[in-house]
């Protein structure tokens, strides 16, 4: 389970005590997490607005963003931190039981143990990343830690399926960082890894209230018919808009037929989430989509559009976008920034 995920649960826990949608959880590994939570939390002054957000309003989904965002940065910064986690709530997923309240599903309730999930959507989105974390502890026995946790959060991303696509969009290594001259790019041929970064958005690019989140980084394609691959994050410094993170990903095939075939097959795990709709947009390119989903393990409304431009694809995934009624019109600038980028 990657630190999103991680985080998206230890939260989960930390506001289902406080809005009583847990009850029994603040006992053992329940405690020990919300401990560890708030230990962690309020050691910086972000964490401490963070945590007193979430505090004065669990249910709201830019106080659970805000929380989830910075424990997912210190548990990136932090192995340790990073197991502990894990041990605890496993403990919670293992050991306890689960009653669930509410609805058709009370009639048969599953009971063995301290723990009772009350039937809310919120609560339901905590069960349902409980569930997932055991299943992810138990498949680390067999297969260990590199595919549980260096996987990819999209569906059906596995290591075989990758292979199996022959495209592989890898993380990190460290592209070029040379940014002079001319940015406009021809994609109609395979790009270069320095062409292909110069597709990424520079913060000169965005528009105003964004500061970086994850410096723009490429990693070239192993092998012959695969991808080279882009991506750089950024965060809105906008008041009160939470957690709102814009992530662009460039993949630069090479050939039109090959991003053609990784453009429906990222499009296929899009819309494999909970809770997918389609977002009106002008196209884009040769071929364009936007979606919105929400993906229930980290509780979390995620706006995504795809563009192929020739031999490149394009992926802005602009994320916790819960409390934001103006997202759809925010995803079209950003994609129309992007492909501009792509096309000259």
């Amino acid at each position: 389970m990657d630190a999103g995920e991680l985080a998206g649960l230890a939260v989960g826990v930390v506001a289902a005590v406080a809005t009583g949608a847990a009850t029994g959880v603040g006992e053992g590994a329940g405690t020990a997490v919300a401990d560890v939570v708030r230990a962690r939390l309020s050691s910086t002054e972000r964490g401490q607005r963070a945590l007193e957000g979430l505090d004065a309003d669990p249910n709201a989904a830019s106080a659970r963003s805000a929380a989830r965002g910075v424990l997912r940065e210190e548990i990136e910064a932090d192995p340790e931190l990073q197991n502990r986690l894990e041990q605890h709530l496993s403990g919670i997923v293992a050991h306890s039981s689960v009653v669930i309240t509410g609805g058709r599903v009370s009639r048969s309730p599953i009971a063995n143990g301290p723990l009772t999930i009350n039937n809310t959507r919120q609560a339901r989105g905590w069960f349902a990343a409980a569930a997932a974390l055991l299943v992810a502890l138990l498949a680390l026995a067999s297969y260990g830690a590199v595919q549980i946790f260096g996987a990819d959060d999209s569906p059906g991303t596995s290591p075989q399926g990758r292979e199996q696509s022959g495209l592989r969009p890898t993380e990190g290594g460290e592209g070029p960082s040379d940014r002079s001259g001319d940015r406009a790019v021809d994609t109609s041929g395979f790009l270069s890894t320095t062409e292909t970064e110069r597709i990424l958005p520079t913060l000169q690019d965005m528009p105003p209230s964004w500061t970086p989140y994850r410096e723009a980084h490429v990693s070239s394609a192993e092998e012959p018919g695969r991808c080279h691959q882009g991506r750089v994050e950024y965060e809105s410094l906008e008041p009160d808009v939470g957690f709102l993170v814009a992530e662009f990903t460039v993949y630069a095939c090479p050939s039109a037929d090959t991003a053609g075939a990784w453009y429906e097959e990222v499009l296929g795990w899009q819309q494999g989430y909970d809770e997918t709709n389609p977002i009106s947009m002008p196209r884009f390119g040769d071929e364009s989509t936007a979606l919105v989903y929400y993906k229930a393990p980290e509780d979390n409304t995620t706006a995504v559009s795809l563009v192929r431009t020739g031999t490149v694809l394009l992926m802005l995934k602009y994320a916790h976008v819960d409390d934001q009624p103006e997202y759809a019109a925010h995803v079209q600038e950003l994609t129309a920034i992007f492909t501009g980028l792509a096309t000259g």
